[in-house]
């Protein structure tokens, strides 16, 4: 990435974090329950199988899903960091995240599930990220 985009970068990443950090350590999941039970609802009204639709299966996705962008930055911010780490780095944060939950705020539940989707979707981003750096070269022609 170029030199001046990174700034950039580092600012929507640490604006990320910071809002990771609200949704994740919040007292109460009950703001996070409803907006899956909101998603599957939208779901199903469109016809989508209860297979998927199901909201321990929306909970997931969605929970993968909030993870991908924080690899995806951080990865474009640090480009020639190996894409593996991040997903490493991915599981360690989440599982000290739901420690915190499980330990810290008692109205919270920690669930060795949301470690596995926020892994992935750390997977996701890092692959992402590979993804815009290689486009990025072959369009500069490098």
């Amino acid at each position: 990435m170029s030199s001046r985009l990174r700034p950039l970068l580092m600012a929507t990443w640490l604006a990320y974090v910071a809002f990771l950090a609200t949704v994740l350590l919040r007292p109460s999941g009950a703001q996070a329950t409803g907006v899956v039970m909101r998603v599957a609802e939208r779901l199903v009204a469109l016809g989508v199988p209860a297979e998927i639709s199901a909201p321990v299966r929306v909970e997931f996705l969605l929970n993968a899903a909030m993870f991908a962008p924080l690899t995806l930055l951080a990865a474009l911010i640090l480009p020639r960091h190996p894409w593996a780490n991040w997903v490493v780095y991915t599981f360690v944060a989440s599982a000290a995240v739901e420690v915190v939950q499980g330990f810290l705020l008692p109205l919270r539940s920690a669930q060795f599930v949301d470690v596995v989707a926020n892994t992935l979707g750390g997977l996701v981003g890092s692959f992402a990220a590979l993804i815009v750096v290689r486009t990025v070269h072959v369009i500069r022609g490098r």
